[in-house]
């Protein structure tokens, strides 16, 4: 009889040690699948800039980048490229200029996107736009698939850079290994003067006119719902825009900055003509436009603060 409990017993054990093992390799698969869920790519993480003094810190980084790469200063470049880039690619300062883009003296970039993530104590921004040269009596423009990774230490104070282009960023910048910059005497962060509300209004106001005038849509992919209501097609809109190109002007003459929902602005510009330009910003370069054309005839033009 005592041999029958003491076996039934044992069984018992048994049975709760087996159940017990079930219960672990459930919850570890459940944990794995769990965390294989909500895993995220680098890739994934990135949102838009909204920060105007971070936004002009990163375009300082990225004018740095060009300039020593348009004066041909392998030191510089080699100093601040990533170094999974160089391993990647077996650069060295003899052969740099024939594995990145060369650009020529007096290129400048502009930007048409810039996001970012941050990880651990760094900043991870991906950057595109359009690479132009400056000319005598023109612009030219040099690449229309510029791309750039740009990761900040806040640690060290230091920053390093990836050249990509748009169809490779993404792999690009899931295989970047965020971890510690050393500092040198070329990958130190660059200052930024604090931006005001006056230097955006002019920021997005010179964007928009540089885009009537080089853009192929000539900015109708910028302005507002409301305007795209009456100008039904970039044909339309580019009419309009025709019939007052004599009035228009890149020179501000009063701005007013409001704040909409959530983290939206807006920026309100007379320009010298009279001209009244309403941006509605939502992500530093993310925004549309209203227009309203100064008429001589009237000698009015309407002026409305946005909500």
């Amino acid at each position: 009889m005592l041999e029958m409990v003491v076996n039934k017993g044992a069984d018992m054990k048994r049975d709760d040690l087996k159940t017990l093992i079930v219960v672990i390799i459930v919850g570890v698969i459940c944990a794995a699948l769990l965390l294989i869920v909500n895993y995220k790519k680098n890739s994934d993480k990135l949102e838009i800039v909204k920060s105007n003094n971070m936004y002009f810190m990163v375009i300082n980084h990225v004018n740095y980048y060009i300039s020593n790469v348009a004066s041909k200063n392998s030191k510089v470049i080699y100093d601040i490229l990533d170094g999974k880039y160089i391993e990647k690619n077996s650069i060295t300062e003899d052969n740099i200029f024939d594995v990145i883009n060369v650009y020529p003296n007096n290129s400048f970039v502009k930007v048409k996107n810039m996001d970012y993530f941050e990880v651990k104590n760094s900043y991870v921004f991906f950057v595109s736009g359009i690479v132009y040269q400056d000319k005598y009596d023109s612009t030219e423009k040099i690449d229309d698939d510029f791309g750039l990774i740009i990761v900040i230490d806040r640690n060290s104070s230091s920053f390093s850079v990836y050249p990509t282009t748009n169809d490779n960023y993404k792999k690009d910048i899931n295989g970047i290994k965020i971890k510690s910059i050393l500092q040198n005497e070329n990958n130190k962060l660059l200052p930024s003067s604090l931006i005001n509300k006056e230097k955006m209004c002019v920021f997005y106001m010179t964007d928009f006119v540089d885009n009537i005038y080089h853009a192929d849509d000539s900015g109708y992919s910028h302005i507002s719902d409301e305007m795209k209501a009456k100008y039904t097609t970039a044909d339309s809109y580019k009419e309009f825009i025709n019939q007052n190109i004599n009035k228009i002007s890149t020179v501000a003459d009063k701005c007013l900055e409001t704040k909409g929902k959530k983290d939206v602005k807006n920026y309100s510009v007379i320009d010298t003509s009279g001209n009244t330009y309403v941006f509605t910003v939502d992500g530093v370069m993310n925004y549309t436009v209203d227009i309203n054309f100064y008429d001589e005839s009237t000698n009015d033009t309407e002026y409305e603060e946005s909500d």
